[in-house]
């Protein structure tokens, strides 16, 4: 398989203030990865360079469920 195109999309972060504010939640990197409760898996990547490692972690955790 080889990409025809990546193109990203929106970017989602946590903040009560403008990314242009250096303090705002925005810029926080720290709540990323897979949260699992029961057999609800999340998935938050953070940044387009960590989507493929936390992808692989979310389909392990569906896996190892089965």
């Amino acid at each position: 398989c080889e990409p025809l195109l990546v193109d990203a999309g929106a970017i989602v972060g946590y903040g009560s203030t403008d990314v242009n504010d250096p303090a705002s939640g925005l810029h926080d990197r720290t709540r990323v990865g897979v949260n699992s409760h029961g057999g609800y898996h999340s998935l938050d990547p953070g940044k387009l360079t960590t989507a493929p490692m936390f992808g692989q972690q979310a389909a392990d955790k569906v896996l190892q469920a089965l």
